[in-house]
């Protein structure tokens, strides 16, 4: 056995590497005693410490570079960890001076993933990467703080509870980039240093050769803290450093070349990929023609129970790392007081509500306009924008600089149909004045005329099927519409077709479930159209055959391109600039336009459904939608739904339920009982609420239904109405539950409804 009889220098990484190849094939008492002297020259003397099992090609806890290995039985992540990082005061981390330091965040690291610390089995390789990112994401923390620890003179001396409180709560929210790294801000400070010297000469020689630099979007739009000068100078910063990489056809600035500048002083930091800011990009700028109404409530959505859970597991484990590394110099007192229930209770509660819903009227407009706008205009639109872009790829006869003439002579002549309707491609972003929008509504910009129709068929598709944006982006067009037959032939006339999508909240992040659901008559005609345009584009050499079906062309080269999501929204808003939906002034005075989103569509169909069908088909609406819990529908349903028509559907149902014979909502005999009783006092309003809630709580007492005799002496508008009282009063609630039954194929949700007295 190698390294039993002879002693081994456990800091030389070669003898490490060598030895590690050799435990595997060692005896129970071999590999005993090389552990011991381990320990005796500085190691721990575990094999999960000195050799974790996901630390693969070679490398060890004394490595420098960690190459890991997440996972089990071919379920791999890999990773890299490189420790050498610069401290507050210019050393590395890997320096002899703070070796101490090192090994504890090591060791901190290690233990994460430690078998005695996880039931002694391993995970699946994404479950154990985001424990293991959990404790990085802490070290990042602290090392992002040195300066105020002073970790190269005092380690973690300084560290104490509110540290960890505040890391807690605060840092650990979704998305890291911006809660943990502040990549917004670090970003913007960085472009306006590393941009102060563009100046406007270089500008100028910079939008020779780069037509989209002046296009900047509104202040509204941005996400960064840059005004016009500044976004102007780093996207020429940008440009001028060939940072910009062709994605679908648009080129976006490289995140890579920020963070590794940005945390380059970090574990986890270096290998961020956070999102990019659609204004740094060189695509095109969307404008519109007012600020948009939020879609989201303003307060920001606190971190999970779940993830809280998951963090406040991984920054304990700083306590174990002390004891195993004295060098630490951490305060095992800290954590003494520190409980999760004591960080939670300090979690701002969320707003129920992320987004917020529209009117109905909006929606209900805007679907109407949509289908009109269509059917006088999908033809002739579809026509002239295939011809231009085969016009183009045959002929070479636009470049990009051509999309900056409003009125293109070229363009123009070559019109094949509708020529005096169309007098250009496009008016550019930078050239249009306030008078722009009367001009765009004249419908004489053809390329502002497809983003317009498109828009149409996503309002369509969106309000009528109800599916996420990223499943009607991944509509492909061979199997979107089931059955595959055209819906405008009479023959077809009594077929039930349904929308084909992949689910975008089944399966894992790998796989998807390929889903159906049925959608009305109108909604497959306009796939079926769309179908047809899709294959015409690949007859003609358009686009390649697996392209998905939502397809979009672009301005500047007349090269068609899948939709992404910022055209997606680029399309909504157009069409809601075109049909002008309502405007409404904001608490600023600042007036704002209802820009419509696909989530809020989403929300305008539940809302719809609930209102007609009540809670009989929660179930299927659930379904439909692709919820998987029924809870989480009926707050989902809960947040959208006004005030008054949820009491009408719960009084509604209530009404109905008293009135049949059998009835499964639960506790209902306490209604019926208390609605007998209350028959008795001809006029409901005049009792308070305490004597009403004092009645409801002695209905709840009697087990004993009310006779039909009694029942008999209540008429239905009656009911009714005292029933409505009751809701409104928030006395009672209907509520959905979820049962298990247990049926030959197994287990079975069903749902049930409950009716609960609020004491």
């Amino acid at each position: 056995m190698k390294g039993s009889k002879e002693t081994k220098d456990y800091k030389n990484e070669d003898v490490l590497e060598e030895d590690q190849a050799d435990l595997g094939s060692m005896r129970y008492y071999e590999r005993r005693l090389y552990l011991k002297q381990l320990r005796d020259q500085g190691g721990f003397g575990d094999l999960e410490m000195d050799f974790p099992s996901w630390l693969v090609e070679g490398t060890s806890f004394e490595s420098n570079v960690w190459e890991c290995r997440f996972g089990s039985e071919g379920n791999y992540v890999r990773m890299s960890v490189d420790f050498n990082v610069s401290l507050e005061d210019g050393s590395l981390l890997t320096d002899v001076a703070n070796a101490q330091l090192l090994r504890g965040f090591k060791a901190f690291l290690a233990v994460q993933l430690h078998p005695r610390y996880n039931n002694n089995q391993r995970r699946q390789g994404e479950t154990e990467a985001e424990i293991f990112k959990c404790g990085l994401k802490f070290v990042d923390h602290i090392l992002m703080n040195g300066e105020r620890f002073q970790l190269s003179k005092l380690g973690l001396n300084l560290m104490r509870k509110v540290d960890f409180t505040d890391y807690l709560i605060n840092h650990t929210k979704y998305p890291a980039s911006t809660y943990l790294y502040s990549y917004p801000a670090r970003l913007a400070v960085l472009l306006r240093k590393v941009s102060s010297g563009i100046m406007p000469s270089d500008i100028e020689l910079i939008a020779e050769s780069f037509p989209f630099l002046d296009e900047v979007s509104p202040e509204w739009e941005r996400e960064l803290d840059l005004d016009d000068d500044e976004l102007l100078r780093a996207r020429a910063y940008i440009y001028e450093n060939a940072l910009y990489k062709n994605v679908l056809g648009i080129k976006q600035y490289n995140s890579a070349t920020f963070t590794q500048i940005l945390y380059r002083n970090t574990l986890a930091g270096k290998s961020l990929v956070p999102k990019t800011f659609p204004e740094l990009n060189e695509g095109f700028t969307w404008k519109t023609e007012f600020p948009p109404v939020p879609v989201r409530n303003e307060s920001t959505v606190p971190v999970s129970r779940k993830m809280l859970s998951r963090h406040f597991n991984a920054v304990r484990l700083m306590g174990l790392a002390q004891q195993l590394v004295p060098g630490l110099n951490f305060n095992l007192k800290v954590l003494t007081k520190l409980t999760y229930r004591s960080v939670y209770k300090r979690i701002p509660k969320k707003v129920e509500g992320n987004f917020r819903s529209l009117p109905g009227e909006v929606v209900y407009k805007l679907i109407r306009d949509s289908h009109v706008y269509i059917r006088n205009n999908a033809r002739a639109i579809f026509w002239n924008v295939i011809a231009r872009a085969i016009d183009n790829k045959v002929h070479g006869r636009y470049v990009k600089a051509n999309h900056r003439s409003a009125c293109n002579d070229k363009i123009r002549r070559g019109m094949m149909s509708n020529a005096n309707k169309y007098e250009c491609w496009l008016t550019p972003f930078s050239e249009r004045d306030e008078e722009y929008y009367e001009y765009f509504r004249s419908d004489k910009s053809l390329h502002d005329s497809f983003v317009t129709l498109m828009g149409a068929y996503l309002i369509i598709l969106g309000a009528l099927t109800a599916r996420r944006q990223r499943e009607l982006l991944g509509m492909m067009e061979g199997n979107c519409l089931k059955p595959n037959k055209n819906p405008n032939l009479p023959e077809n006339k009594c077929v039930q077709y349904e929308i084909g999508f992949m689910a975008g909240k089944t399966g894992d992040r790998h796989t998807k479930e390929f889903l159906t659901v049925p959608i009305p008559r109108l909604v497959a005609k306009l796939l079926w159209t769309l179908k047809e345009v899709h294959q015409d584009c690949v007859r003609l050499d358009l686009i390649p055959k697996n392209t998905p079906l939502l397809i979009f062309i672009r301005p500047d080269n007349l090269s068609f391109r899948q939709m992404c999501p910022t055209t997606y929204n680029a399309c909504l808003s157009t069409i809601c600039d075109f049909t002008q939906t309502p405007t409404v002034v904001l608490e600023s005075g600042q007036v704002a336009r209802f820009y419509v989103r696909q989530h809020q569509l989403r929300r305008f169909f539940a809302m719809a459904f609930f209102a007609a069908a009540g809670f009989k088909d929660l179930d299927a609406l659930r379904a439909f939608l692709g919820h998987s819990d029924i809870q989480h529908l009926y707050t989902y349903i809960v947040e959208i739904t006004p005030g008054a028509m949820l009491q009408s559907v719960k009084t509604e149902a209530l009404a109905k339920a008293v009135l049949a014979k059998d009835s499964s909502i639960e506790h209902l005999n306490t209604v019926k009982y208390a609605l007998c009783k209350m028959h008795e006092l001809h006029d409901l309003s005049i009792k308070t609420i305490p004597e009403l809630r004092m009645i409801l709580e002695k209905a709840a007492a009697c087990e004993d239904a009310p006779s039909a005799e009694e029942l008999a002496k209540l008429s239905d508008s009656e009911i009714y109405s005292n029933l409505k009282h009751l809701v409104a009063s928030k006395l009672i609630d209907l509520v959905p539950t979820r049962a298990c039954l247990m049926t030959s194929n197994g287990v079975q949700a069903d749902i049930h409804l409950m009716v609960r007295v609020n004491h």
